[in-house]
């Protein structure tokens, strides 16, 4: 992926170019938009649209905010206006057969366990503690960075971390037990 920018970028916001933020930042807003539930073959027009929002609004970046944090916000937004607009066409039409699944190798199998065992684990969370979990645990943003994206305050975001990691290390534990109890 190359070197990241710095996330509070300390030149002239002017020397911050479309072409650099996309190239440093869009593995990032991949992975935001997915976790925010875009579904899979969406996540391509999503990423492209949320720097179509970039473009038109890089030049009022204020470089004393987080740059994750602001990309977050937009993700965010485009990902919320899309799922509205996905919900919305849902009604209009019919839903076709799923298609049959293709053979999976053991990984694949241990990865799907795992991700659904996370699934249910966020599931059984409040919609403002998967988010900060997401952020804190999986994007490895700062509580700073994810109070700025939430416009929350930052104890509000320690608090919440500190609280679904006591949750998450309760849930792996009872997973554990489960698995040990099993024949």
């Amino acid at each position: 992926m190359g070197p990241a920018l710095p996330d509070r970028p300390s030149a002239d916001p002017g020397e911050l170019t479309l072409a650099l933020v996309y190239r440093d930042h869009a593995s990032f807003v991949a992975r935001v938009v997915q976790q925010l539930g875009a579904e899979r073959g969406a996540v391509e027009d999503l990423v492209h649209d949320v720097f179509l929002v970039v473009a038109r609004r890089l030049q009022d970046f204020d470089p004393q905010r987080s740059l994750r944090g602001w990309l977050f916000g937009i993700s965010r937004n485009i990902v919320h206006s899309h799922s509205r607009g996905a919900r919305r066409r849902a009604c209009r039409t019919q839903h076709a057969a799923p298609p049959s699944p293709s053979p999976a190798t053991e990984d694949d199998l241990w990865r799907q366990r795992a991700a659904a065992h996370v699934d249910r684990f966020l599931a059984g969370l409040p919609p403002e503690m998967q988010l900060v979990f997401v952020m804190s645990e999986v994007e490895d943003m700062s509580a700073p960075e994810i109070a700025e994206a939430l416009g929350l305050n930052c104890n509000t975001i320690y608090s919440r971390v500190r609280r679904t990691r006591r949750r998450f290390e309760t849930f792996v534990a009872a997973l554990a037990k489960e698995s040990h109890d099993r024949p």
